[in-house]
């Protein structure tokens, strides 16, 4: 029964995740060229995928993202 609360607390954080950064005036930001100068890459930059968004404010990162290099296969 606890696993099962915790499921459900995570899946109503991820929820509500987008409006709490909306109120706070924050942004989520995937990996992308353009949006590479806000990540931490592992691997070769041109395969990387987001692992965790940077957190921008007014454009200015407060929180750097981290992205990684997809295995081959």
């Amino acid at each position: 029964m606890t696993r099962s609360r915790a499921e459900f607390a995570l899946a109503k954080a991820e929820f509500r995740l987008p409006a709490v950064l909306e109120a706070c005036d924050l942004q989520a930001v995937d990996y992308a060229p353009e949006t590479a100068s806000h990540f931490d890459i592992d691997g070769a930059p041109a395969r990387a995928r987001t692992r965790r968004p940077a957190i921008l404010h007014g454009g200015r990162c407060l929180k750097r993202g981290l992205a990684y290099e997809l295995p081959e296969g």
